[in-house]
Parts: structure tokens; C-alpha cells; sequence
């Protein structure tokens, strides 16, 4: 009888080199499946940019995971800044919710429970968590169990269950047929480290309730995009490993909007909210010196 133990937080960890390749890998298949994940964008609104947000996020962390690879930069220093970069170029919601995960990733790598860390730094991250979401995959991925498969393996399975569960778990996705956004494009980095680790890649991730992996809309079906509001994507230089700057900062934005997410490192908050610019950028200015910011028109497409 095969005994249940802890999965990916008690196995070996990916070596620099094999983490580099994770992340590369990840991204071509993020790119590869940009426009699907912008076609299943329906929460927290439907946009249609989870899968821009989401290459425009990890591209940078790839990049600069090779770029420390290729210096020599030790275990340590390259964890350091993927975890920096991660969270300098969270873009969007879903964006900023994976830079603060992969951020747990590089902090916790190496140490007892890497998913676990990703998973807890990933929710952390989200002023109002919503269960359905890349969250639910995240956590899903970190409490999975060996079994009779390998832990990587036995992380991707839970991944892939979960994702498959978001519409039972959030209304608006039963209600357009489609799995969680987010969740699908956090199924490939769970992917390429599960292939890194000597498993098969996935040939075909959840998309559409009925079984399909296409956009919830065809590209020939007429839409109507109509503007909802703002969103803001700011940075202010603070001490971002600081709990209570944090958390003053995500109170103060969620008094004045909604769908927020902050996540820090040593340097720099940055920050994601819908909302009033005008009142969003204002809590931000107040605690921090402005760094980088990014207002733009919220277009739902229905």
C-alpha cells in the first residue's frame, strides 16, 4: 500500500539551471496561449488581458533568471532577484497575483514547503481573496500528495483538478462556460516545473467547461467593449518586506477601490486597484515616493 507523504515542499527543489529552464518554458507557453487566456478573462472583469498581463509579467522574470544564471550569480542571488523582478513587473491583477507567487517560489526555494511559500505569498498579496481563482490552483498545487506519483506530478494533478473546479467556485465563470483565467496560465508554470522534474508536458489544459480549451468567444463572434472604469498600477519606493507599511497601504486602497493587490520586496510596493484614479493615486503618493505608474481605461468585452 503506497504511503500519502508530503508533495513538492519535501522533494528536491529545481536547481538554478533547471528553474531557468522552468521559467523559459513557462513563458513560450504563456505566449503560446496568450489569446486563449485573454478569451477566458470574464473575473474580475472581463478585459480580455489575463494572458498579455500574465507574458508581460513572467517575461522579465526569465529573462532576468538567465541573464543571473549566465553571471554566476549564487543560488541565493538569483533567488533574490527573481523574487525582485517578480514583483517590480506584476502587470494587471492577475499579473501582480503571479509576480507575488513567484516571489513566495524564490523565497521559499530550496526550504521545506517552496509551494506553500508561493501559495501564502500569492494570497497575501490579495486585499479580498476570491476562491475560483488562481488562488484556489496555487493552494490546491501546494496541499497535493505523493501517493503512487511522483510530488511534481501529484502538484500538477491537484492544479489541474482545482482549475477544473473554479466554475463551481465562482458563479460568473459557470455562467460563461470557462475555467479561471489565472489559473490556467498559473497550470503552466506548474507545468514546466513538473517537466523539469522529468514528467510529460501537458498536451491539453482546461479551457472551456464542456471540455474545450478554446476562448470562451470566438474571434469571428461580435462583442461589445465598453469602458467600466480604471485600473492603476503604481509603485512607491518602501520597505515593501514590512507588514505594517503593507498593510497600511492595501487599507488604504481598498477605502477607496476595489480588486486590490499589493506585494513588496526590500525596495518597492507595487500596487494594482480599480478605481477613481484621482483618490487611488493619492494613497499611494502617501506613502511612498512614486517609482512607476499606469492608469488605464477598464474595457469589459461582452
Amino acid at each position: 500500500m503506497a504511503v500519502s507523504t508530503p508533495g513538492p515542499s519535501t522533494t528536491e527543489q529545481p536547481r538554478p539551471t533547471a528553474l531557468v529552464r522552468a521559467l523559459a518554458r513557462a513563458h513560450a507557453a504563456l505566449v503560446a496561449d496568450r489569446s486563449v487566456l485573454d478569451g477566458l478573462n470574464v473575473f474580475p472583469v472581463a478585459d480580455a488581458d489575463t494572458g498579455t498581463n500574465l507574458v508581460a509579467t513572467i517575461a522579465p522574470v526569465a529573462a532576468a533568471a538567465a541573464e543571473a544564471s549566465d553571471a554566476g550569480a549564487s543560488r541565493a542571488e538569483l533567488a533574490e532577484r527573481l523574487a525582485r523582478t517578480a514583483v517590480r513587473n506584476g502587470r494587471g491583477n492577475s499579473g501582480l497575483i503571479l509576480g507575488a507567487w513567484l516571489a513566495g517560489f524564490a523565497e521559499g526555494w530550496g526550504g521545506a514547503d517552496v509551494l506553500g511559500s508561493a501559495a501564502a505569498r500569492a494570497r497575501a498579496a490579495v486585499a479580498d481573496p476570491t476562491e475560483g481563482t488562481m488562488l484556489s490552483v496555487a493552494e490546491a498545487a501546494a496541499g497535493a500528495r505523493c501517493g503512487d506519483v511522483e510530488p511534481w506530478l501529484a502538484a500538477r494533478h491537484a492544479a489541474v483538478a482545482a482549475l477544473l473546479a473554479t466554475p463551481t467556485q465562482l458563479p460568473v465563470l459557470a455562467e460563461r462556460g470557462v475555467v479561471d483565467a489565472g489559473g490556467r496560465g498559473l497550470l503552466h508554470v506548474l507545468d514546466a516545473l513538473a517537466v523539469e522534474h522529468g514528467a510529460a508536458p501537458l498536451r491539453d489544459l482546461p479551457g472551456r467547461i464542456d471540455g474545450e480549451a478554446g476562448p470562451a468567444v470566438s474571434s469571428s463572434a461580435p462583442t461589445v467593449a465598453a469602458v467600466v472604469g480604471y485600473e492603476v498600477r503604481a509603485a512607491v519606493a518602501a520597505d515593501g518586506t514590512d507588514p505594517a507599511v503593507v498593510a497600511r497601504l492595501r487599507l488604504g486602497l481598498v477605502e477607496v477601490g476595489t480588486d486590490v493587490v499589493v506585494a513588496g520586496d526590500g525596495a518597492a510596493v507595487s500596487v494594482h486597484a480599480h478605481g477613481e484614479p484621482g483618490p487611488i493615486v493619492a494613497v499611494v503618493v502617501a506613502h511612498g515616493s512614486l517609482l512607476d505608474l499606469h492608469i488605464e481605461a477598464l474595457v469589459e468585452h461582452g
